[in-house]
């Protein structure tokens, strides 16, 4: 049986390498460093929505956030995760969870979002090259 530090790093692996060699791989990995200080500045919520408005072009950019996004909302509405259900209805999208469930779940999704994106900022780091000498800007 694994350890939720073996799930969180296993799904995380797994998601960086769906990433890796695409067009927006060097933004993805911009964003994702830049996610856990937003949350801490911000909260899980209002980053959440920061990165789900982002994420409606055609651009690199708007793919970059729209990846990190999807896999965030992925894993915390995943089986077994905090959001996994709204009352007794499966849960399909982080915001949606984040808006209909209590406080309580709001700070034990909040903290389980930022022991996953430990493990994919690790990843990211180790496994996607700078295309350029100077980073994206997350904003």
């Amino acid at each position: 049986m694994q350890t939720m530090q073996q799930r969180r790093a296993a799904d995380a692996l797994k998601r960086v390498e769906e990433v890796k060699g695409k067009p927006f791989d060097d933004r993805f990995k911009a964003y994702v460093q830049a996610m856990p200080a937003m949350i801490h500045m911000n909260g899980l919520g209002q980053t959440a929505a920061f990165y789900r408005s982002k994420s409606g072009g055609k651009d690199s950019g708007a793919k970059a956030y729209d990846a990190v996004y999807q896999i965030l909302s992925d894993w915390l509405t995943g089986k077994g995760q905090v959001y996994q259900t709204s009352g007794n209805v499966p849960c399909q999208d982080l915001l949606e969870g984040i808006t209909q469930e209590t406080a309580h779940k709001y700070r034990l999704a909040e903290a389980e979002a930022l022991a996953y994106l430990e493990w994919l900022k690790k990843f990211a780091e180790a496994f996607i090259e700078d295309k350029s000498n100077e980073p994206a800007s997350p904003v």
